[in-house]
Order: C-alpha cells, then sequence, then structure tokens
C-alpha cells in the first residue's frame, strides 16, 4: 500500500462501525489495515480527539499515572487503512471500530 503522509494529528474521529447500516465499507477498510502501535496511531490522532471519545474511560493525562490507559488496554488495537478510498486511522475497541479521517475529508 501507497501510504499518503499527512501531518502530524490531522485525523479526526468520524464515525463508528456502529454508526452504519451496511457493514461493507467496515469489512473491506480491515480487510486492507495494518497494525500499528500506539506511537504511530498517537502521530496521526491526538489525545484531544481520543479523549472526547473516552475520557471517561482512560486516562490521557501525561503528568497523572494513575488509572488505565489507552494504549495499555489490551481490549484496544491500533490500525491503518483506507476507508471508502481515504487514508484512515482506526482503532479497534472491543471489537468496536472507530475511524479518524483526515480532518475536513469525507464527512466535513
Amino acid at each position: 500500500m501507497n501510504w499518503y503522509k499527512k501531518s502530524q494529528n490531522q485525523y479526526c474521529y468520524e464515525l463508528s462501525c456502529v454508526d452504519l447500516k451496511d457493514g461493507m465499507p467496515i469489512q473491506e477498510m480491515i480487510n486492507r489495515s495494518v497494525d500499528i502501535s500506539w506511537e504511530e496511531f498517537n502521530k496521526y490522532v491526538s489525545i484531544e480527539q481520543l479523549s472526547m471519545l473516552f475520557g471517561n474511560i482512560y486516562n490521557f493525562d501525561k503528568a497523572d499515572n494513575s488509572g488505565l490507559r489507552i494504549q495499555d488496554d489490551y481490549h484496544v488495537s491500533f490500525h491503518k487503512s483506507y476507508y471508502e478510498g481515504t487514508s484512515c486511522y482506526y482503532l479497534d475497541h472491543s471489537s468496536i471500530e472507530y475511524i479518524f479521517l483526515p480532518c475536513g475529508g469525507l464527512y466535513d
């Protein structure tokens, strides 16, 4: 796959798999995906984006070492792929895919 490199933190949350009536775009995205590390995922998806979705579950404060961090949760994995032809990053949280597309992109 030829990945179009965006500058850091330019992917915004757009949708999850539960938002869709037809699962085909999600299945195609999963089939084309590549597993990535938390560090790579966080280069493109900001803590602010994640905090909006998961702030009540995870601790995103670097100065505070208490609580569970998203990167340490074994129910979470990080991926890059394409969603309907657009490069994306997504995380799988307990088998729910949360999809991040280029900010100002597909659905804006």
